[in-house]
């Protein structure tokens, strides 16, 4: 079965060269029972390690069934020590996290036998080692003669003709020394059985060989009992592990030491935090707009979106509902340039845009609450104003043109035009916008304002361009007050007409009788005074550009392709980019950026890991003495690795999830996340951990089984 000519084997260390084999001759056969006794380093766990393919050879042949073992690949050892070779050893060498049942089945489970086959087999041989009763309990809880039973039940499950034990007893009292040799020798009897032992004599009465090595050599080799040395056919395995059940081991792996796991996975999920907030950083500013210009609007804010018609129609009542009724969209402002209107704070010298507040949230609020009432109003942070404060917003117009002599009756229609609302709160943010109630925006002054430079007016068809339309209830329907140099007479009959870019194709003409003419206004300014109801019949606007409030660009985008395309056109201010696209340079750098953070992370989360692997390294040489090949363990530690990556990314990312239903410090970067988005980060963790398990595993097969068990590198 097995025979060695002129084997040596040498060990290197730092200083010197030692023999630890010299030319052993040998000849092995089944039915044996073969003692191997010696002196402390005389060579005898060493013979026993090359015998058991667990370590190699420099000189001489050991043949294996009558081939020639001196030109094995690394995948034929493994083979060898699948199918040949049951081990037995001093320390057991059993996975303490392991259940009895689990440690004789990982064997079954290297040589690729079913579920059911696996645990039918492993159990009669838990039961035929006496430990029937502790099959479910975790093998780090056995004594010492329980745990060497565990070994032999595990190295028999094989069905291996050599079984090889290295001081099995060493560790055992008497009586549990005895029990496993009459154990070894009752296996004895259909295959052949190696034992090291320093206690000869224990073992003799049960022997049918010994031998005794001397420095390296073979001094005796003595024949105690005549044996059957009829050859046992090997049972022949099914093959290798599936992936399915390198899976299951794994995941045993990882639940059958839960405190590790709880380690890993807390290593894991700092990396995926602290990648994730980065990433949700990356995306999110991928999606806000830094526009800080734009040709033809003023206000830039990432909630506006503008909608306009393709046929320059306006839009219907149901047009502008539809537009509500959109996902994502929070409100509709009918009139959009209302938004391009500055207004002053009276008593600042500051000029300040105008949203709706229904953009806002509580968590925007530094103060107070959102406003309920259409007289109220958010103010921004620095401002001045508090809770409750009323405040006084004007639309700028003749008040720049009054004279410091002009008389008060006439100063007075130079006025601004005044709005007062009760600060509801004050925002978080300084930015230079009110926030006040979306009807706001549907005031016919208000609208007037807004397009104020861009209306022409005609009194009796003679264009004016520089001119202001206020109004006075005292007055009557067709009444005008005029202020203006050299200008008509009171009682003239003068037609007023405005030209807006929302003009209507057919303007209305109106009528108006001069009551009164002032004709002291400076730098040829035109002031006309009309009834309230006179000037929204003047400026009779339609709606043909409206805007769609939503929270940011990324809403923008899709409500922006919601839109039926064959009807409507969307412009999106926030978004404007000149020749040279800031946005793009900064993404690139953050993306860059982006890089070097995954770097980072693989090496942290390496140098965190590293001492959890280097710990489990006894595992691993385990399962290569059963015969695990290299793609086997490989593989477990890969799937061991995603597997912790995977259960961290569901974690911390259900953590976020929780995060956006309170007001936190993380940002709120999942709602800008698409499933390539979400597919890209899994990639990239994954990536970690199979990176990870393969720079853990380079070292396992450098050296020989005994060889890397000794020095306790698992990196």
């Amino acid at each position: 079965m097995l025979k060695l000519e002129s084997v040596s084997k040498y060990y290197r260390t730092k200083t010197s060269v030692v023999q630890a084999l010299r030319r052993v001759s040998l000849t092995l056969k089944s039915g044996e029972f073969v003692v191997v006794t010696g002196e402390s380093g005389s060579g005898k766990s060493t013979l026993l390690n090359v015998i058991s393919g667990l370590d190699t050879y420099e000189e001489g042949e050991f043949y294996i069934n009558g081939e020639e073992s001196s030109y094995y690949a690394s995948n034929d050892w493994e083979r060898y020590r699948r199918e040949m070779i049951g081990n037995v050893f001093q320390d057991y060498n059993i996975i303490d996290a392991y259940t009895v049942l689990q440690n004789v089945e990982s064997v079954l489970a290297v040589q690729g036998w079913g579920k059911e086959e696996r645990k039918r087999r492993a159990l009669s041989l838990i039961e035929r080692v006496g430990l029937a009763g502790v099959s479910k309990q975790r093998s780090s809880t056995l004594s010492g003669g329980e745990k060497q039973r565990v070994a032999i039940a595990r190295a028999l499950a094989k069905g291996a003709p050599i079984i090889v034990a290295d001081e099995p007893t060493g560790n055992l009292d008497k009586a549990s020394g005895q029990n496993i040799i009459r154990l070894l020798e009752d296996i004895s009897k259909d295959r052949l059985v190696i034992m090291v032992t320093h206690d000869a004599k224990a073992v003799e009465e049960h022997a049918t060989r010994r031998i005794r090595l001397f420095d390296g050599e073979i001094v005796e080799d003595r024949v105690l009992k005549e044996t059957d040395t009829t050859p046992v056919k090997a049972v022949d395995p099914p093959g290798t592990m599936s992936l399915v059940e390198k899976w299951r081991t794994a995941w045993r792996n990882l639940v059958s030491a839960p405190k590790r796991l709880v380690l890993q996975l807390l290593i894991a999920m700092t990396v995926v935090f602290i990648f994730s907030l980065a990433y949700g950083a990356y995306v999110q500013a991928e999606h806000t707009p830094r526009a800080g210009y734009h040709p033809f609007f003023s206000n830039l804010s990432p909630s506006r979106l503008i909608v306009l018609k393709n046929d320059a129609s306006s839009f219907t009542e149901d047009e502008l509902e539809d537009f509500a009724a959109l996902d994502r969209v929070m409100t509709v402002i009918p009139f959009d340039p209302a938004l391009e209107l500055t207004v002053n704070i009276r008593g600042q010298y500051r000029d300040f845009g105008l949203m709706p507040h229904t953009i806002l949230k509580d968590s925007d609020l530094e103060t107070g609450r959102l406003p309920t009432m259409a007289d109220e109003i958010i103010v921004p942070s620095g401002s001045g104003y508090s809770v409750d404060d009323e405040v006084s917003v004007t639309l700028r117009h003749g008040y720049w043109f009054r004279q410091p002599d002009m008389p008060q009756e006439q100063a007075d229609f130079l006025e601004p035009t005044t709005y007062t609302f009760t600060v509801a709160g004050v925002a978080a943010s300084r930015s230079g916008n009110l926030h006040v109630s979306p009807s706001f925006f549907d005031d016919p002054f208000v609208q007037f304002h807004s397009l104020m430079y861009d209306t022409r007016i005609f009194l009796d068809d003679v264009r004016r361009d520089s001119f202001i339309i206020t109004t006075d209830e005292g007055l009557g329907k067709n009444d005008l007050i005029v202020m203006v140099d050299n200008g008509p007479v009171p009682g003239e009959v003068l037609r007023v007409h405005l030209e807006h870019p929302f003009s209507p194709q057919h303007p209305v003409h109106v009528d108006l009788t001069v009551s009164h003419v002032y004709d002291e206004v400076a730098r040829g300014l035109l002031v006309l005074v009309v009834h309230p109801e006179t000037f929204e019949t003047l400026f009779s606007v339609e709606t043909k550009q409206a805007a769609l409030i939503v929270t940011d660009a990324f809403d923008a985008a899709r409500v922006a392709e919601a839109l039926d395309a064959e009807r409507y056109h969307s412009v999106y201010p926030a978004s404007y980019t000149d020749d040279f696209d800031m946005q793009t340079f900064v993404m690139l750098w953050l993306f860059i950026g982006l890089f070097l953070l995954f770097v980072v992370m693989y090496f942290i989360a390496y140098v965190s890991l590293r001492s959890i692997m280097r710990a489990r390294t006894k595992e691993f040489v385990i399962y290569r003495s059963i015969g695990a090949t290299r793609a086997d363990l490989h593989h477990i530690t890969i799937f061991e690795m995603l597997i912790v990556f995977a259960l961290a990314f569901v974690l911390a990312y259900a953590v976020f999830a929780l995060d956006t239903l309170t007001i936190s410090w993380l940002p709120d970067a999942l709602r800008y996340y698409t499933v390539g988005n979400y597919l890209f980060i899994i990639a990239l963790m994954l990536s970690i951990g199979w990176l990870l398990a393969m720079r853990f595993n380079r070292k396992l097969f450098t050296e020989s089984v005994i060889s890397t068990l000794k020095s306790g590198a698992g990196e």
